[in-house]
């Protein structure tokens, strides 16, 4: 389960960049359609708050001695996957 788990953190990480580039390049499609962007304060808070997060998920998983607890593993699993279709669904 342990192995599941730092998988699906990779996956995670691995996804989160791509849609990086989507977002992107969803952005310069509707550019070119004549929308414009609007430039928001907090939007570097946001960047900060999320690589933060990343940063932070991926220690924890690879780098430190925290025990692995199998008994909650396999509630969060399911509720991550529940919010994975919805930022699917979103995307």
């Amino acid at each position: 389960m342990e192995l599941i788990y730092k998988c699906l953190i990779a996956f995670t990480t691995i996804q989160r960049i791509l849609e990086l580039f989507l977002s992107k390049s969803n952005e310069k499609h509707i550019v070119s359609l004549g929308g414009k962007v609007i430039p928001e304060v907090n939007y570097i808070f946001m960047v900060l708050f999320h690589a933060s997060w990343l940063l932070i998920l991926i220690y924890y998983t690879f780098l430190s001695d925290l025990i692995f607890n199998s008994l909650l593993f396999i509630p969060f699993l399911l509720l991550f996957l529940i919010g994975q279709s919805f930022r699917i669904l979103a995307i």
